[in-house]
């Protein structure tokens, strides 16, 4: 296992090639509106975490992230009926742009789902992060 889990940061203008593997975590942060500024009013936004491999570089990460990159992989599911981080499944692409002052993602399917090569299982036996423990609820 991985004892220092790396996470993808998205960031504006650039393009992430991922291969999801594994099951997913679902977990609530507490964030200021604004920023991070004392005194400022909290809310509290859903976020998903996920093992990815990143086609990049190879390597096993985590990718954090809220709805709208976490409901494509949903919708993928609802469509082909299939695990988008399961034995099969494609790699998705996924971009970050600004657009009238806001970032919009997007996250579109890359290919045609294939099956885990044994490298890619190997790297997900050793190398996985363990997200229940790393997102688990605290008070």
């Amino acid at each position: 296992m991985n004892n220092h889990p790396t996470f993808i940061c998205l960031q504006d203008e650039k393009e992430y090639r991922l291969r999801l593997v594994g099951p997913y975590v679902k977990f609530h942060r507490n964030m200021s509106e604004g920023g991070r500024i004392e005194g400022q009013s909290k809310q509290t936004v859903t976020r998903f975490a996920i093992n990815v491999i990143d086609r990049a570089d190879g390597k096993m990460k985590i990718l954090e992230a809220g709805n709208e990159v976490f409901l494509t992989f949903a919708e993928y599911k609802k469509r082909t009926d299939m695990n988008p981080a399961g034995q099969v499944a494609p790699n998705f692409k996924i971009s970050i742009s600004p657009m009238d002052g806001e970032k919009k993602q997007s996250v579109v399917v890359e290919g045609e789902s294939y099956e885990l090569t044994e490298s890619d299982v190997a790297l997900w036996k050793t190398d996985k992060a363990p997200l229940a423990e790393l997102f688990k609820q605290t008070h």
